[in-house]
């Protein structure tokens, strides 16, 4: 036998030795087990360990990267958002210093509380102006808004249709800003035509109209601006609302 044979024999040798430990393995006594079944078995388990891990570490890192990934969608939106507002900057201040003069001839139109019984006089003269009978006259609560005051005035006037129209557009040119709701006319039976007693007030000017046919509801609203310590309550009135309102989340979309 040459030494190549010898050789090849040798190898063929080893590698049934090898095979021969790895079989009739008793799985329940890892520890009766041969070197080599051994220290592969380790080699499997330290592996395992580690391609577990490694699927554990990767699901978290990739839930973390979606994450990111949607609010980065939010941030770029975000900045196309304030790009725009920095493009057009020198158009919206102009705009908002034309807003900020409307509101200040709004205002302008607005009377003060010292101005205001004399507005609801008006109100009631232009009645008397055109013979409209004021029935009632009730001045409701007032009615506090951010940047005014609103007082609401519930009206029931009888005359004619056409005083009445001419009333409602008297009340329209008032200097002060008055509106008219809740409009509602009725008809009225004829009065009749007998003489009537004497009397005085708001009697007395309905007895000087017999064909007044017409009842005229409304509510008037006028407004008026807001004195010094009543801007200062809205205004601690918006600061707690902005308080109590629920901000939002960490990395929420705009």
């Amino acid at each position: 036998m040459n030494s190549a044979e010898r050789l090849s024999g040798l190898k063929l040798s080893r590698r049934e030795a090898l095979a021969a430990q790895f079989r009739s393995l008793d799985p329940r006594d890892p520890g009766t087990w041969p070197a080599l079944p051994r220290l592969a078995a380790w080699v499997g388990a330290f592996v395992l360990v580690l391609v577990v891990g490694a699927l554990a570490v990767l699901s978290d890192e990739a839930s973390r990267l979606q994450r990111e990934r949607e609010r980065e969608t939010g941030l770029q939106k975000t900045y196309r958002d304030k790009l725009a507002q920095a493009v057009n900057l020198a158009p919206l201040r102009q705009r908002k210093q034309l807003v900020q003069q409307q509101v200040q001839a709004l205002e302008q139109q607005l009377p003060g509380r010292p101005e205001m019984d004399a507005m609801l006089a008006d109100v009631a003269e232009a009645a008397r102006r055109r013979n409209l009978v004021v029935e009632s006259f009730r001045p409701g609560a007032l009615q506090l808004r951010e940047h005014h005051a609103e007082l609401p005035i519930a009206l029931r006037l009888t005359g004619q249709y056409h005083d009445i129209g001419g009333f409602a557009a008297d009340v329209a040119r008032l200097p002060r800003i008055v509106a008219l709701h809740d409009l509602q006319l009725t008809a009225l039976a004829a009065p009749a035509r007998a003489p009537l007693p004497a009397a005085t007030g708001s009697a007395a000017a309905a007895s000087n109209h017999p064909s007044a046919h017409l009842t005229f509801e409304a509510m008037a609203l006028t407004y008026r601006t807001l004195e010094p310590a009543e801007r200062a309550e809205q205004q601690l009135r918006r600061r707690q609302a902005e308080k109590t309102m629920p901000r939002p989340a960490p990395g929420a979309r705009p």
